[in-house]
């Protein structure tokens, strides 16, 4: 049968203009008050982001999600450069630390008051370093670089806000700077490639990498990663594994398995070669990449689903950015701020929407900030698998309670990182013993929150 020409031409445009699945529409919200990058991006727990430091800044910045727009906050007392860190304190406030313009000072942002306040000095240079909230609520500083000097080091701090101090650890198995950090589900920290100063002016990219172990102070070697990565990133995949992406002469991807301790190639490859760009993780287990190096400065938007551990292309930025910021919200959207075009500094921000990229809205009638999913297998015989997820960092408590509402073991209790948690129940209570087969409940507590879920072991 002969297809009629204009019957060739309707499917051609069919083609063309059918919508990709992952098609999504950025659109541009209220502008930053001063143009700027290399700045710091930190959610805060009233939903409102502070924007802090960039290049030779000291006027900070809140973005309200409500109104959409920016507005100054207070000043930092100094520069926070490139090589700086924010990091989200279990009571609200915020700590910058380092960079290259202040590599031993260190300050304090507390929304109550918007101010910023002097707090301890580093007993180190620190520049181009780590910063990972632990889950006791103490901060470790890893590694990094005298910058003025330009000379990697290995020394690693733990900043206490109880006391606002801080105070040495153990020291990094290889110096380093420019490497990346995620903390484990279990609470360990990864330390991740970066580069060593070998001389005046050179250095070797790593493929080495590391753990500290918060309870013990140590640093120990794990697996090497399997590809010299550069202006990389970290992400948490749902079954706890890690993902690094980012290179700059490779699309290809490491993944790390926390049980092995071992790297394996990603069974996909990036879509396109790319290099300091911000990388956000949604509530469905997908990872977003923006802008960034492919080595020009884009506005392409990789997505990586873990579920069929392929890489695909997401709408694009209307704006090509590098050294700019992308923060998850409270409400799902994510925010993009600011960064450099090519030309200059930008105050443009953009938003996008979890619907947009096929992220299933939060249930009606759970609270925004926590969720505890179904355990699964249930009923289930010999385990089961718990699972929630955290829109912000806070202190939960997983209890397992009979039908008397009585506690027969604690699951999980303590402060804990934004995203998804999972771990495993073998049907014992807190003594290790067996519990018979019957109807039990599965309580996550939270700051403002209270869910629970029915559960039946089967013996």
């Amino acid at each position: 049968m002969k297809i009629k020409p204009l019957l060739l031409v309707v499917l051609a445009l069919l083609v063309v203009t059918m919508p990709s699945p992952l098609t999504a529409q950025w659109s541009y919200t209220g502008e930053l008050q001063i143009a700027r990058s290399s700045h710091t991006a930190t959610l805060l727990n009233n939903g409102k982001v502070l924007i802090a430091g960039g290049k030779n800044l000291r006027e900070a910045e809140l973005y309200d999600p409500g109104t959409g727009s920016f507005s100054l906050t207070g000043s930092t007392n100094k520069y926070f450069m490139q090589g700086s860190s924010a990091t989200l304190l279990p009571d609200g406030r915020v700590l910058l630390a380092g960079g290259i313009s202040g590599e031993k000072y260190a300050e304090i942002y507390d929304p109550a008051t918007g101010l910023f306040t002097a707090t301890d000095s580093l007993e180190t240079n620190h520049s181009f370093h780590t910063a990972n909230l632990l889950a006791d609520g103490r901060v470790l500083i890893a590694a990094g670089k005298n910058y003025k000097e330009n000379q990697s080091h290995a020394v690693a701090e733990i900043y206490d806000p109880a006391s606002g101090t801080f105070s040495r650890t153990g020291s990094l198995l290889t110096d380093r700077s420019g490497h990346a950090a995620i903390q484990l589900a279990d609470g360990r920290v990864l330390i991740a490639g970066g580069g060593q100063t070998t001389g005046p002016g050179t250095a070797i990219t790593l493929l080495s990498c590391e753990i500290y172990d918060p309870v013990t102070g140590l640093f120990t070697a794990t697996g090497k990663m399997n590809v010299y990565h550069s202006g990389f990133s970290l992400s948490p995949l749902p079954d706890g594994r890690i993902l690094a992406v980012g290179a700059f002469s490779s699309t290809a991807c490491d993944i790390f398995d926390p049980q092995t301790g071992l790297w394996s190639e990603a069974g996909a490859a990036l879509n396109t070669r790319r290099r300091n760009m911000q990388t956000v993780a949604l509530g469905n287990g997908r990872i977003l990449f923006i802008g960034g190096l492919i080595p020009a400065i884009t506005r392409s938007v990789g997505i990586y689903d873990p579920v069929s551990g392929t890489f695909a292309f997401a709408d694009s930025t209307n704006a090509p950015r590098c050294d700019h910021s992308a923060t998850l919200l409270q409400d799902g959207r994510i925010l993009v701020a600011g960064g450099y075009t090519g030309g200059a500094d930008v105050k443009t921000a953009e938003l996008i929407t979890p619907a947009a990229l096929g992220v299933a809205a939060a249930e009606p009638t759970l609270p925004a900030d926590y969720s505890l999913r179904q355990n699964y297998p249930n009923p289930f015989n010999s385990g089961t698998v718990v699972e929630y997820t955290l829109l912000r960092p806070g202190t939960v408590t997983v209890q397992v309670l009979d039908l008397s509402g009585k506690t027969i073991a604690i699951l999980e209790q303590g402060f804990r990182q934004a995203g998804l948690h999972r771990m495993q129940w073998s049907g014992r209570d807190a003594a290790g013993r067996e519990l018979p087969s019957g109807c039990y409940f599965l309580r996550l507590t939270a700051p403002g929150s209270l869910q629970s879920r029915k559960m039946l072991l089967l013996r």
